[in-house]
This record gives C-alpha cells, sequence and structure tokens, in this order.
C-alpha cells in the first residue's frame, strides 16, 4: 500500500481517530502564533480533511481566503462536504510538486501535519517558496516534536519512515530553495519550522541571489543556532549545578561565554555587509 492509498483508506476515521478535542483546541494556538492577519489569504498544504480549516478561517476572518490542497481524493472529498456552506475555503485535489497557482498568490503558507510524507522535500519547498508574496510566511508545523512524529509513524507501514529531517539538514533545505530567517521550535508536542520569503519571484527558474544574499542568510541561520544552543547550555549548566556537579557546570559556562562571543562576531559580520 502506497502513501495516497493509505490517507485514502484512513480518511473515512482520520478526524475521529486523531483529532481528540483536547488536540483541536491546540490547533488554534498553534495558529495563532502564526499571527496571520485578517484578510490575508493562505494556502493549506496537506490539508487532510480540513482539521486546520476552522482555526485558519478564524484568523482570517471573514475576508480572507483559504486555498486547501491535499493529494488523497477522500480526504478531500470529506473536507469539502464538511465545508459546503462556507465561501472561504476552497479544497482542490493536487500535489505539492505540482501547485497549480500563480507566483506571490498568497500572504503565507501552511504545511501542517504532512511535510515528513512528502517524497521529495526540498521540490516541495521550491514549489512552495514562488507562491509566497514578498515578506510571506512559510510554517511547517506539526502537534508533536520531531521525536514524537518519528515514533508515532512507525506504529503504520506505509508511513513508517517518513520523518522531518534534522535541525541542520532543515536549515539548509530552507535556505537552499529561497527561505530566509529560518527558525525551529522542537519540543513536546510541537514543532514550527517558519521561514520568510524575501525576493518576488517573476518565475519559477533558479532562484538568482548574489554573494552578498547567501552571506546575510548563511549568518542569519548561525546566530539562530547558537542563541538556540545557549539557551541550552544555559538550561544544562544549572541542571549540573543541582545536581551538585559544579566542576561540569563550570566547563559548560566556558562554552556559554565562547558562544555568546562567536555571537556577537557573526552579528558585527552580517551588520558590516549592511
Amino acid at each position: 500500500m502506497n502513501r495516497r492509498e493509505f490517507f485514502n483508506q484512513m480518511a473515512s476515521v482520520w478526524d475521529k481517530r486523531f483529532y481528540s478535542p483536547e488536540l483541536i483546541g491546540r490547533l488554534d494556538e498553534i495558529v495563532a502564533s502564526f499571527r496571520l492577519s485578517r484578510g490575508n489569504c493562505v494556502l493549506d498544504i496537506g490539508c487532510g480533511t480540513g482539521v486546520l480549516t476552522p482555526s485558519l478561517l478564524i484568523a482570517v476572518g471573514q475576508l480572507g481566503v483559504i486555498h486547501a490542497v491535499d493529494f488523497a481524493g477522500e480526504m478531500v472529498k470529506r473536507a469539502r462536504k464538511k465545508f459546503e456552506n462556507n465561501q472561504n475555503v476552497h479544497f482542490i485535489l493536487g500535489s505539492v510538486e505540482t501547485l497549480p497557482f500563480d507566483d506571490g498568490s498568497f500572504d503565507h503558507v501552511i504545511c501542517f501535519g504532512a511535510f515528513p510524507h512528502f517524497d521529495s522535500k526540498k521540490k516541495a519547498l521550491k514549489e512552495m517558496h514562488p507562491v509566497l508574496k514578498t515578506g510571506g510566511n512559510l510554517f511547517i508545523a506539526h502537534a508533536l516534536s520531531s521525536a514524537q512524529i518519528k515514533a508515532h509513524h512507525k506504529a503504520s507501514s506505509p508511513v513508517a519512515n517518513d520523518v522531518l529531517p534534522e535541525e541542520l539538514e532543515m536549515r539548509e533545505m530552507m535556505t537552499t530553495t529561497g527561505f530566509w530567517g529560518v527558525s525551529i521550535i522542537d519540543k513536546d508536542r510541537c514543532y514550527i519550522c517558519k521561514g520568510k520569503n524575501r525576493q518576488n519571484r517573476k518565475n519559477r527558474g533558479a532562484l538568482v541571489m548574489d554573494f552578498t544574499e547567501k552571506a546575510r542568510i548563511r549568518l542569519e541561520n548561525w546566530i539562530t543556532h547558537n542563541d538556540h544552543h545557549q539557551e541550552e547550555y544555559e538550561l544544562f549548566a544549572e541542571q549540573l549545578e543541582e545536581a551538585g556537579k559544579n566542576e561540569s557546570s563550570e566547563h559548560v559556562r566556558e562554552m556559554i561565554e565562547l558562544t555568546v562571543n562567536s555571537t556577537e562576531c557573526l552579528r558585527n559580520a552580517f551588520k558590516a555587509l549592511e
């Protein structure tokens, strides 16, 4: 059984099996963290039965529009039935690798609970980038951490190997496909990867980027990476001290100081590019 067959087969029980009232409540929180605006035009990739649709409709308001895409016909059929009386959402049967939209069509693109299932994740990112307006954000989100997703998928053989990329690989894929300011939250019951479209591309050919732009993106990623790990180091040092391992904690704090200095050098390098 391939992925499409699996999701088509699961469509009839999808909402009941995977979306408890507690989880549905958390979807509002996840969408709220995207900070969508009233009147936004949003693309929902891998929409399934429309589990995120109610939260998205609230966020964009009556003047907003949601276009939702999924490759499983049974999922789309059920989503259309659920929202047949709502004119602000349009469900489309299609693939993320061949999106049927003009460049610059959307204020934001959201991919919730679907990214691990894409055969070619980099190709998917290349398709999502141009349909964003300049300054628009891509949000790749889950209601589980990357580790929890890996464990969850192991229970179903057609998706047993569908996982999120490691953080550094994810950042590399995002930046090489044109996204900048990439940030990743990966914690218990939450994964959000965010990237912004800085440029308005006129076509879907190769992304043209001069060396300064590439350097700026690389420095931004390194700064974000350092900030993230500095927080981890500080928490770990405190835990060592609480456990009475003061000597070990001192070495970790030396690493924190080196990280702070390294980050400052990177920030200065970034400013020098302006």
